[in-house]
């Protein structure tokens, strides 16, 4: 008989060929199923919180984040569904004098998923590449819109420009153009040609000799830029501050021309979209998946350039590479990493400067990569591999002086063979999780501190499908936002759900919310329930006033009756956690517990917080922890320490600890403590 600890569940749930490898340093704190339990990053492992109902949805689709400040009234969850956009924050969706706020879209509810987003104060930039290039823009807290991406200067060009000769009359025709100026330093496109025929050559200009420029003022207009014709080519002569300028044979400088327009997005649609050392920079088109632009300097929406270029002016770059691989996404990370279905590339100026015309691509790795836009944790960017089932990370690496990374998903490849990952955020606080939803609607969950070389996946099913994922700061802590598709009454219903903010010990075990779906009820004492349409016809739990109440029913017309009349309810769906670390194993040198039959005597759970659960050698001879409460009419409180059991009689060459909690209650699971019995085969290998 030894006695063995589990002490910690960070290396999550892991593939079955894991179990074997006794010699991996993550074995010890690696799970042979990991359900509906999240990994916390002191190395518990936490019964998932429950989610609440917020609405229905009128079809499935997507969840973007909009957040403009970390104040509770600028954060906002945008809600695509099938050619609609609506609005959600806190607990509830937007709303007009009683209207549910919406807005028409252009995109179709199958492609919401894949579109890209960038936010700049009150405005979205939304990139997709079956659609035009969008701008979603918030006036306020009703009011929103969306159109089509402009591409213009903020200022317009002067109107009617005039130019006239002084001086002696020539046969030379001099031209100019003129240039309105911002005070935010953006400059128009140049004027209509404003010419004379009558000059002289420059060089035979006399005292005397001058051209007189006038113009329409343009609103707005801080100052104008003058440029006149040489060898064919424009060059900025002066800057009048008036709308009124004279030449007086000004040497025209023409390594500063005037603006040429460009709108890169007119038929050539984005797909990602981003932010980057003050422009916008979008790629990845059908019609040219390997280039990206970025704007001007400081103006977003302001693609043109000048001839010859300027650092500041707008530009264009196309990766060179073997293949044409499409551009699937772009990330801001200090550096611009853009990653593309072949590799991931680095985009850095000259000699490592801001990126301008001038830049250049340096291919990182040559994984390639999902269109799923990737994920910053810290120092290190997530993203999905190309073919969509497989985790990397891409970090700094001061030893290849570029970035490197590690496959997350490698010791639980059964995860994510034969499906992808679709939908995904990171929720930094409390716990540093990764929500991923895969394609057949099952939710995992990544807990991943890189510093601390913590990464461990664990699975999350309900009673329905997950489809989408957001997440958006809250009070404290992240919120976050699913859509589920749910079967009630023989239909499909599409409802927006968010997680419950984490229960600690000292919220009181009547404030313990563990189910799906599900709604509040807090008021007078009372056996009847409502407001539970959505649920009509399924089986619920429920914790009233703390004490759990199972095998209710939603009626038809959305109640549910208590055997016992409670003040504080929570009700919604059942869920079931399930925790089983791998095999323990003898901790002895030149030993191992490897294939010998083993049984378990004394098993002892070590809790934190904790009300309810089984424990046994499989899930289904778990038999119950025992709790007992201070008086029997008060709910049991949450326990912390040691709990002993004495598991049900079985043997097995592979045989681990299954927790199991089936509860709408708390629990957390520290270690696992046992007596394992284990017969060492003799040399006849019996």
């Amino acid at each position: 008989m030894l006695r063995a600890i589990k002490r910690s569940f960070t290396g999550g749930e892991v593939s079955p060929t894991i179990e074997v490898r006794d010699d991996y340093a993550k074995f010890a704190s690696a799970c042979r199923k990991m359900e509906n339990f999240t990994a916390q990053l002191h190395g518990s492992a936490r019964f998932r919180d429950g989610t609440k109902f917020v609405a229905e949805l009128p079809s499935s689709g997507a969840l973007k984040p909009f957040v403009f400040n970390t104040e509770a009234e600028d954060i906002y969850v945008l809600v695509f569904t099938d050619f609609e956009l609506r609005f959600c924050q806190g607990e509830g969706l937007v709303e007009d004098t009683g209207v549910v706020v919406s807005i028409v879209t252009p995109y179709a509810a199958a492609d919401t998923e894949r579109i890209d987003y960038t936010q700049l104060g009150d405005k979205v930039y939304l990139a997709h590449a079956g659609y035009a290039f969008q701008e979603l823009a918030r006036s306020s807290h009703t009011s929103w819109a969306i159109s089509a991406f402009s591409a213009a200067t903020a200022i317009d060009a002067p109107a009617n420009p005039t130019a006239t000769w002084s001086g002696a009359a020539g046969s030379t025709t001099i031209e100019y153009v003129i240039a309105a100026v911002s005070d935010a330093g953006e400059i128009s496109l140049a004027s209509a040609v404003a010419s004379v025929a009558t000059g002289q050559p420059s060089s035979e200009w006399v005292a005397g000799n001058s051209t007189s420029l006038a113009w329409d003022v343009v609103a707005d207009a801080d100052e104008y830029y003058i440029y006149k014709s040489e060898a064919g080519m424009f060059g900025l002569i002066g800057i009048a501050s008036t709308n009124a300028f004279v030449d007086q044979n000004y040497v025209p400088d023409t390594a500063d021309g005037p603006q040429v327009s460009a709108s890169p997005f007119a038929t050539a649609y984005p797909a990602c979209v981003a932010l980057f050392q003050q422009r916008l920079v979008a790629g990845g088109a059908n019609s040219e998946p390997r280039t990206f632009h970025g704007s001007q300097t400081g103006f977003y929406n302001n693609f043109n350039h000048c001839k010859p270029l300027k650092d500041d002016d707008a530009y264009e770059h196309t990766l060179a590479s073997g293949s044409v691989d499409r551009i699937t996404w772009i990330m801001p990370f200090g550096d611009l990493l853009i990653g593309t279905a072949g590799a991931e590339h680095l985009v850095q100026g000259q000699n490592g400067g801001a990126v301008t015309s001038n830049a250049t691509a340096k291919p990182q790795s040559y994984w390639g990569s999902a269109a799923v836009k990737p994920i910053v944790v810290g120092n290190s960017v997530i993203h999905v591999q190309r073919q969509g089932s497989r985790v990397r990370d891409l970090f700094y690496s001061l030893e290849k002086d570029g970035y490197a990374g590690n496959d997350l998903s490698l010791l639980a490849n059964h995860l994510f063979d034969g499906h992808t990952i679709v939908s995904w955020a990171y929720q930094q606080e409390p716990d540093s999780t990764i929500w991923a939803v895969r394609d057949d609607g099952i939710l995992l969950g990544l807990t991943y501190l890189k510093e601390h070389d913590i990464w461990g996946w664990h699975v999350h099913e309900t009673e329905g499908l997950f489809k989408s994922v957001c997440v958006v700061p809250g009070d404290g802590e992240d919120r976050v936002y699913f859509i589920v598709d749910r079967t009630v009454g023989g239909l499909t219903k599409h409802y927006l759900e968010v997680m419950v903010e984490k229960w600690r010990g000292d919220d009181g075990i009547k404030n313990a919310f563990f189910v799906d779906c599900g709604l509040t009820y807090d008021g007078a004492a009372t056996t009847t329930i409502s407001g539970l349409d959505h649920l009509i016809g399924l089986g619920v739990v429920a914790l009233a006033d703390g004490t759990p109440v199972y095998d209710l029913t939603v009626s038809v017309t959305g109640t549910v009756t208590l055997p016992f009349a409670a003040e504080l309810v929570h009700v919604g769906l059942p869920y079931t956690g399930v925790l089983a670390p791998l095999p323990f194993e003898t901790g002895e040198t030149g030993n191992t517990a490897q294939a010998a039959m083993r049984g378990f005597g004394e098993v002892i759970v070590r809790l934190l917080d904790t009300v309810g659960g089984k424990v046994g050698p499989t899930e289904a001879k778990a038999d119950p922890l025992r709790f007992t409460p201070e008086s029997y009419d008060t709910p049991i409180k949450p326990f912390t320490g040691d709990k002993p059991i004495i598991m049900a009689a079985a043997t097995g060459r592979d045989l681990t600890v299954y927790v199991v909690q089936e509860s709408p209650l708390p629990m957390t699971v520290r270690a696992i403590v046992a007596n394992v019995e284990i017969n060492f085969p003799d040399q006849q290998g019996r």
